[in-house]
């Protein structure tokens, strides 16, 4: 585009001459574009495979807690030992 303009300062050229320098820009703009295409499909697919193994994770976690859950942990604490208090936060 700026070549464009520096055609439009000078009085002797031909006011069509600007054509080559707009086709110029839009071929520029046309190249970014296809760029940022590919980079967008190329972001979306990376992000939809971590949201899948994000899922995952948290699908295995949840496995985890529920076989952790159905032990029986009474075997880990001694009759002397007291079991940990809890303490709620208090709401204002």
């Amino acid at each position: 585009m700026f070549h464009a303009f520096q055609i439009l300062n000078n009085v002797a050229n031909n006011p069509t001459a600007i054509t080559g320098s707009v086709a110029e820009a839009l071929m520029a703009t046309a190249a970014g574009l296809v760029i940022a295409i590919i980079g967008l499909v190329s972001f979306n697919g990376l992000q939809n495979q971590m949201r899948f193994v994000v899922h995952q994770m948290e699908t295995l976690r949840s496995m985890l807690i529920n076989r952790m859950s159905g032990l029986d942990h009474s075997h880990a604490l001694n009759a002397t030992e007291t079991q940990p208090v809890i303490y709620a936060a208090k709401e204002a």
